[in-house]
């Protein structure tokens, strides 16, 4: 069964590759509030910037 993607969806499997798969992080509320601001701060998503932090190990 196909389902229809949404457009911003599409656009994350270009970034991210037709392999990624969901991965839950579970944060209190000033940590959050911390990778909300930083990603914010450097234009990105929250979820971007922790594929560049994983990808500068």
């Amino acid at each position: 069964m196909f389902h229809a993607m949404p457009a911003s969806q599409k656009v994350l499997v270009e970034l991210v590759g037709a392999q990624a798969r969901p991965f839950t992080l579970r944060l209190d509320a000033a940590r959050r509030a911390k990778l909300d601001e930083v990603a914010h701060e450097r234009h990105t998503t929250p979820s971007q910037l922790m594929r560049e932090l994983i990808d500068s190990f």
